[in-house]
């Protein structure tokens, strides 16, 4: 997470960006397990919601079951962004793969 403090950090100073970075607390397997790959979508749901009025939520793929849109509890990408309000996008989980979700964009559906 410091890492990608830092990197974040240096992001929000281009002019027109706005970036939310949220520390999500894995309640599914407990506090101690701070893997990625072991995050629910659950989890990430109840950590972001109310708290952010962004367009769009990205990702790690490393979070979703292999090959899927699913999260471990099942969640779906489709659940999320329901529940959310904003696009949820799926990015690599490198700093190029957090570049690239950026700059493409997110569309917000209405």
């Amino acid at each position: 997470m410091p890492f990608l403090q830092d990197f974040t950090k240096k992001l929000k100073s281009i002019e027109g960006l706005t970036l939310d970075l949220f520390k999500v607390e894995n309640k599914f397997f407990g506090p101690s397990v701070t893997v990625t790959g072991l995050l629910t979508g659950k989890d990430i749901v109840k950590t972001i919601l109310g708290k952010t009025r962004a367009d769009c939520l990205l990702v790690p793929g490393v979070a979703l079951k292999n090959g899927s849109d699913l999260f471990l509890d099942n969640v779906t990408l489709k659940d999320m962004s329901e529940s959310l309000g904003m696009e949820v996008k799926v990015i690599d989980p490198t700093p190029e793969g957090l570049i690239r979700g950026i700059t493409d964009g997110c569309q917000r559906e209405d």
